[in-house]
């Protein structure tokens, strides 16, 4: 980001590292599957598959391949 090389990226007032608004989950496999076990148990979610529950995650997150971890 310092070197212009992401023009998308950048980080808003309280530190925290954004994606075309969406939050960045850093390299963490603990905490991706966490964030998918937690939207597939979800009360709000009727067993959405792979496919809707990328369309909605990809609303407030992103990481890199996060369609091919989700599916």
């Amino acid at each position: 980001m310092a070197e212009g090389r992401g023009p998308h990226f950048g980080i808003d007032e309280q530190g925290v590292v954004r994606y075309k608004n969406r939050l960045v989950v850093l390299s963490n496999e603990g905490l991706r599957r966490k964030i998918l076990q937690e939207a597939h148990h979800s009360k709000l979610s009727i067993h959405p598959g792979s496919n809707k529950m990328y369309h909605d995650l990809r609303q407030l997150y992103w990481w890199s391949y996060m369609k091919q971890n989700i599916t």
